[in-house]
């Protein structure tokens, strides 16, 4: 993924597909187009020891809410973010001693989604992060999640119109969808071969829609998916045959009873 960025430069990274356990935007230098017109090559910025880390943000004279500046209601995110790590105490002097990815606000919030207490309080500093992708992270974990006002609150921190909040929203589709697959009720939902490569991945897992399990099995996205959705299907009619049988023979009254 590409984005422009003011003064003629891009940033590229993959919002969905990072480590996981640090930022989904990877560590690509923001590099200036040359005067030609041509494109140079994306490297990785260097690691340098000279450059003090996100741990050492303290030791270099830095507030910690500073690097970088917050763009969206700024004030309550400053202030939510300040909070966040004076919460996290010592989980978050820690994780920053020992981090070397260089984004300012990544420990924290990594941290804080594994909290459940601090959840509001991360989606108020998510609110005004500059760096949308690494926001994007935590969105998507919420709208995951089983709590379904968090995942509301979460569809709203992002930028509105920019792409992040566009794959934060088709996610959200996507989880309903897998979850009326469940229940058996996605009858609602479209063809089960036209819904996203993530949705139809899970479905073929968790459904109990046998119509959305066949057209799956029949016409799924890749192998995998056509031969779980087989194997699930299988099973799933193999499990309804039995309670049927089961009821009809409880329905039959036994020799010698009245």
């Amino acid at each position: 993924m590409v984005q422009d960025l003011p003064g003629g430069r891009r940033r590229t990274g993959d919002p969905l597909t990072g480590p996981v356990d640090g930022p989904r935007a990877t560590h690509w230098r923001r590099v200036r187009l040359p005067r030609s017109g041509t494109l140079r090559p994306w490297t990785r910025a260097p690691k340098s020891r000279e450059t003090p880390g996100v741990g050492d943000s303290r030791r270099a004279g830095r507030p910690s809410s500073d690097p970088p500046g917050w763009t969206r209601d700024a004030a309550t995110a400053a202030a939510a973010y300040d909070e966040l790590r004076h919460r996290l105490g010592e989980r978050l002097v820690e994780a920053e001693r020992t981090s070397d990815h260089g984004h300012a606000h990544w420990d924290a919030y990594r941290l804080a989604k594994k909290d459940p207490s601090l959840h509001r309080l991360l989606l108020d500093a998510l609110r005004g992060e500059p760096d949308q992708l690494m926001a994007l992270d935590p969105v998507i974990t919420f709208v995951e999640g089983d709590d379904p006002t968090l995942a509301r609150l979460a569809l709203d921190v992002l930028a509105p119109g920019s792409s992040e909040q566009h794959m934060a929203e088709q996610r959200a589709h996507d989880v309903a969808l897998v979850r009326a697959a469940a229940a058996g009720e996605a009858g609602s939902g479209g063809p089960a071969d036209t819904w996203s490569a993530w949705a139809q991945r899970r479905a073929c897992c968790t459904a109990t829609d046998l119509q959305v399990l066949d057209r799956l099995a029949s016409d799924g996205v890749s192998r995998h998916v056509r031969a779980q959705a087989t194997q699930r299907a299988r099973r799933l009619r193999k499990e309804l045959a039995t309670e049927r049988r089961n009821e009809t023979e409880a329905t039959i009254p036994r020799s010698g009873t009245p």
